[in-house]
């Protein structure tokens, strides 16, 4: 049976993280990549995703305003690329307007060319959310070397 809701991607990729949520049965499907490669390779290794799912082709920047009201929006190691000039993209997710949850598991610390850590906490209560969850991915057996420094972060629309 089809589980109620919708989920956003930001950064999909070629598409794991939606295929697991269509496996666990969502089928109301988004994703926004910027990669046009990544979005093609989606139809040869997760067909049926490509079928069900809507995926725009761009950068995050440009397709942002064009997201319409979703009850989740997820991203995984993509927010931290989002240049401090591009900021204006996070209130734009508060997904009263946008959103009801936002789910961000993300590098918060270091330094890198491309590479731009934030505190989501802050950034997201700022915007208008309030933090319902906080989880030390290093702390979680399950989690791959390469998220064992991020933080998981769930935050939710503050009611009016």
């Amino acid at each position: 049976m089809p589980l109620e809701g919708s989920v956003l991607e930001l950064g999909c990729n070629t598409g794991r993280n939606l295929n697991a949520a269509l496996q666990a049965g969502y089928r109301n499907l988004e994703g926004i990549e910027i990669n046009s490669n990544a979005a093609e390779l989606m139809k040869k290794y997760f067909p049926e995703l490509a079928e069900v799912a809507d995926i725009r082709v761009g950068p995050i920047e440009q397709l942002v305003r064009s997201i319409e009201k979703v009850e989740c929006v997820f991203a995984m190691a993509v927010l931290v690329h989002i240049h401090p000039s591009s900021d204006w993209v996070f209130p734009e997710l508060n997904l009263a307007k946008r959103a009801t949850t936002v789910i961000t598991i993300e590098l918060e610390t270091g330094f890198g060319r491309r590479w731009f850590p934030r505190n989501y906490k802050k950034v997201f209560e700022s915007a208008g959310m309030r933090q319902v969850e906080e989880i030390d991915c290093g702390k979680v057996p399950e989690v791959v070397d390469e998220l064992a420094n991020c933080t998981a972060r769930v935050f939710q629309h503050k009611p009016e």
